[in-house]
């Protein structure tokens, strides 16, 4: 038997990767201690925040519960064309989107906003399918199947 499948779309939002979170500190000349994190930090909360209140607003919506099983995850992420690769991409047999941000760390920024919101943890992924294409706009659809 087959159970229901969990769909969230979130349009006209560019995925945001969740690379390592190792902060530097450093000491400044009055001996204040200073944090820094990573660059893409503000881009990052903002997309998961997006993402966490896309999903509420699923799960409230459904009355859906969250996943305590194994799960598969199927993300595909999609990116604008920029215009001065407009012409390159659309001579491309594929659209495949083939530079940064990698998409290990999308899967990361993704598997981690759903952890707490849809399944009870990111271990029990147990199946990823996902990839990464350009399009006429950005965003991601996201299907988690419990196995």
């Amino acid at each position: 038997m087959r159970k229901n499948k969990y769909v969230f779309v979130l349009d006209d939002i560019t995925p945001a990767p969740k690379g390592s979170f190792n902060t530097t500190l450093i000491s400044t000349p009055g001996g204040k201690r200073i944090a820094l994190y990573p660059q893409n930090s503000a881009e990052l909360m903002k997309y998961t925040k997006a993402l966490k209140e896309k999903f509420r607003e699923v799960m409230s919506k459904y009355n859906l519960k969250i996943i305590e099983n194994t799960v598969h995850v199927i993300c595909k992420f999609r990116f604008e064309i920029k215009k001065y690769k407009q012409k390159e991409i659309s001579k491309r047999e594929n659209k495949y989107h083939d530079c940064t941000p990698d998409l290990d760390k999308l899967l990361r920024a993704v598997l981690d906003a759903l952890t707490n919101e849809v399944i009870v943890d990111d271990r029990k992924v147990s199946v990823i399918t996902a990839e990464k294409k350009y399009a006429d706009k950005s965003g991601v659809y996201i299907e988690i199947i419990p196995l």
